[in-house]
């Protein structure tokens, strides 16, 4: 009798389970594929169950990779039902995580058979530095004009085409590109690059010497921010803005006007390492790639003023810096920060002293932000902030 119900135990424990694992399936899904730092994503697991035997219990693993995500939780669903698990991941680290693989494990109703379902279906995930408000940097500008007044009968574009795009209703009829438009049967503009005055060059030391151990405002992460933020404040205004960096990467995006060229740095901001080259070394392998007048922002913390000598020629080539140094804040009896703003200020350069915890207070997380729309000089509108209730995205 006993070897019996030991038998029909086992033949119901595995009969449970070889159902389990039929009719169990698992679906993910999220609502953004890109975000800022500050911002909150939302994503849902749902377990389906099609066939009539409940799991009582179940383990649900997220393997996803974004920082404070919640790795396990314990669930069950019913016969012929589904269970939902919401999660939301503040985003507090820029970076590209992963979103997946999942998988789900659970029994049968005495544990003798135990079983694992994955769902290997994942998505990568951007999730960019914040833009956040500046306090009143003035950037000088560069070029032969040299106050950057504009000028009436100052001509506005060079010869040199930076682009081709498609026709908008803003633009003026003799950038048409006749030749395109006819081969392609569609309205054809060439974009032009702006004159040296309008050109911003946002330069960040990333050089690992240079910045400073740990936490989230330490010199590199206060640079990206800034850069950032930068960046959008000179697209905002017009101007075409190109990055360069001492990276790991070596980061180098020439300036442009082009509609995507905000996301182009913001992506390269959000996976830039320190890197092994000096500003100095930077500055003086840019000197034949720099040309053109136009308005440098020097980001750093390096205040040795190694580089001096580099940046003393770039002023004589026509580029006008302005520097941003950023004060690591460490407690010491002389501030010698103050001397290197002197130096620079009596030499001619527009310098600004940056704390290494100027965002701090500026970064917030926000649980329900809602979507707000930029609109570049371009004409491009790009979306800064989520929507309230955007719809869900299946991850496949």
């Amino acid at each position: 009798m006993i070897f019996l119900a030991v038998s029909l135990t086992g033949c119901f424990s595995f009969y449970t389970t070889y159902h389990l694992r039929k009719n169990l399936q698992i679906q993910r899904e999220m609502r953004f594929g890109w975000a800022q730092v500050g911002d909150t994503l939302e994503e849902r697991i749902i377990i389906h169950n099609s066939g009539n035997i409940p799991a009582t219990w179940l383990q649900i693993t997220d393997h996803t990779n974004i920082p404070g995500c919640q790795q396990a939780i314990g669930t069950s669903v019913g016969g012929q039902s589904q269970t939902t698990w919401r999660t939301k991941h503040t985003c507090t680290r820029r970076g590209l995580y992963r979103i997946g693989p999942t998988m789900i494990e659970t029994s049968d109703l005495f544990g003798l058979f135990r079983i694992e379902i994955h769902n290997l279906a994942n998505t990568n995930i951007l999730i960019t530095p914040p833009i956040v408000p500046l306090p009143h940097i003035e950037v000088a500008s560069g070029g032969q004009t040299g106050d950057g007044r504009h000028k009436k009968g100052v001509l506005e574009q060079s010869v040199a085409v930076s682009t081709i795009r498609e026709y908008q209703p803003q633009d003026p009829l003799h950038h048409i590109h006749w030749p395109l438009t006819a081969k392609h049967d569609t309205l054809t503009t060439r974009v032009f690059e702006n004159t040296p005055t309008g050109n911003w060059w946002i330069i960040q030391d990333m050089h690992q010497k240079a910045q400073l151990e740990g936490g989230t405002n330490n010199a590199l992460e206060t640079g990206i921010i800034l850069s950032a933020s930068l960046v959008n404040k000179g697209i905002q205004s017009g101007k075409a803005v190109g990055f360069i960096a001492n990276d790991r990467h070596h980061a180098w995006i020439p300036a442009k006007h082009t509609n995507d060229q905000m996301m182009t740095i913001l992506r390269t901001l959000a996976l830039c390492e320190p890197g092994d080259i000096s500003l100095n070394d930077l500055l003086l392998r840019s000197k034949d790639s720099l040309r053109q007048p136009a308005s440098l922002i020097i980001i750093t913390s390096d205040i040795t003023l190694s580089w001096w000598e580099s940046l003393t020629w770039l002023k004589a080539k026509g580029m006008v810096p302005t520097i941003l140094l950023i004060d690591p804040q460490i407690n010491r009896k002389s501030d010698p920060i103050q001397t290197v703003l002197r130096t620079l200020q009596n030499s001619g350069f527009r310098c600004y002293k940056i704390p290494a915890d100027m965002f701090e207070d500026q970064i917030e997380i926000k649980e329900k932000p809602l979507w707000e729309w930029r609109v570049f000089g371009t004409g491009h509108a790009v979306p800064v902030k989520k929507p309230k209730d955007p719809g869900w995205k299946r991850i496949s």
